[in-house]
């Protein structure tokens, strides 16, 4: 569906609507307009959200990828500065008795700390290493911004179309029906439409209440033939219980 630019669409007063109402062809006209602007409005507004969520949650996780980079790359330069640490401290202790030994120890030593003084450098340049990280996090909680922004914009409008119909007939069903009580001639304002949908709804309220008491009723029934059935297992097995204890006492 294509997105309206509702900063340039002029609602109708209530007013306006209430002189539209008034006649078959305004009442269809009006009911139309207000229930496929309410699809419109809420279908976009209902994109954007989905669209923020997928946002944030592609910012977090471009965040977690760089907790876990900067987690990794100190980590590793502690341990390697641990090791660089201990294995000088054993070249010295060991140099004073074993010359090879102390090289052993010295040259790992030497690699770590390389390793150290690289790794020290690439945490410094996190911001070089992370750019097109951090440049999508911005392009992304800068659409979020936007987004939120049009959200904020958009729910007031549909605030104010839902008023444009009494509130007890702006579902999308009420409006359905209506219509098609207009279309087919049985109703000629909306006033008359208004009156039809109440009989209806009314018809469909005592429909659903009394399909709730008959699955209500079933359930009930299906729990005592459960409860019947059970008992009558019972019974059977004392029965075949009962018999068997005669026979043993016969024989």
């Amino acid at each position: 569906m294509e997105e309206i630019d509702w900063s340039k669409v002029q609602l109708p007063t209530v007013h306006q609507m209430k002189d539209a109402f008034k006649t078959q062809e305004g009442t269809e006209n009006a009911l139309t307009a207000v229930e496929l602007s309410l699809e419109n409005i809420q279908t976009t507004i209902s994109n954007k959200k989905t669209r923020l969520s997928t946002l944030q949650k592609e910012i977090n996780s471009t965040k977690e990828e760089i907790h876990h980079w900067e987690f990794e790359t100190k980590g590793i330069a502690t341990i390697c500065t641990g090791i660089g640490i201990i294995c000088a401290i054993v070249a010295v202790l060991l140099g004073i008795f074993w010359g090879i030994g102390c090289l052993v120890c010295v040259i790992p030593a030497a690699i770590c700390a390389v390793f150290v003084i690289l790794r020290g450098k690439k945490a410094s340049l996190k911001s070089y290493y992370n750019k097109d990280r951090n440049e999508t996090i911005a392009k992304d909680e800068g659409e979020v911004t936007k987004i939120k922004s049009e959200v904020a914009e958009l729910e007031p409008i549909e605030d104010k179309i839902h008023l444009l119909v009494p509130e007890k007939y702006s579902s999308f069903e009420a409006m359905d029906y209506m219509i098609d009580m207009l279309d087919q001639n049985r109703a000629h304002s909306f006033a008359e439409a208004a009156d039809e949908w109440d009989i209806e709804a009314h018809r469909r309220h005592m429909e659903d209440m009394q399909k709730a008491q008959l699955q209500s009723q079933l359930r009930t029934e299906a729990s005592q033939r459960a409860t019947e059935k059970a008992a009558k297992t019972m019974v059977t097995l004392e029965a075949v219980n009962l018999f068997t204890n005669i026979m043993r006492r016969d024989d």
